[in-house]
């Protein structure tokens, strides 16, 4: 299950920069540590535009809009239903930021499901505008 879920969360995440340009809902978190939970939050949640407030363009990738939310829509979807198919979605214990090169953070997270089990993910941070934005996901 653990890589699985990895693997669906990376999935995801991509599909999340791309859908970023389509963003509306603008996020202002003041740490890494509240990106990660509240990215994570939204997207268990199911609330799509809330969690692409959280993500930096800067990797987007050149594609049209209509794709990017096709594929969004796609990896949300499988996502959720995994994240359901384990029991549901307990929470997530954020751990301190790793500082990287220039404004960037490494931010490890565990996500804990309903049936007990847990999977590690690892975020990487940039501080844009005063605003701490996920980069990337490992």
């Amino acid at each position: 299950m653990s890589r699985h879920f990895s693997l669906c969360i990376r999935k995801f995440s991509v599909c999340w920069l791309a859908f970023c340009a389509l963003a509306l809902a603008g996020c202002s978190p003041s740490t890494p540590q509240a990106t990660v939970a509240g990215f994570t939050t939204a997207i268990f949640q199911n609330h799509l535009d809330e969690a692409a407030g959280y993500l930096s363009p800067q990797n987007l990738p050149a594609q049209d809009k209509s794709r990017a939310r096709e594929m969004l829509g796609a990896a949300a979807g499988q996502l959720y239903e995994k994240m359901l198919a384990d029991g549901g979605w307990e929470g997530i214990s954020v751990g301190k930021p790793e500082a990287l090169d220039g404004d960037q953070v490494r931010v490890k997270a565990v996500v804990t499901l309903k049936n007990g089990k847990t999977d590690e993910l690892v975020f990487t941070l940039a501080k844009e505008s005063e605003i701490w934005k996920i980069v990337s996901t490992q």
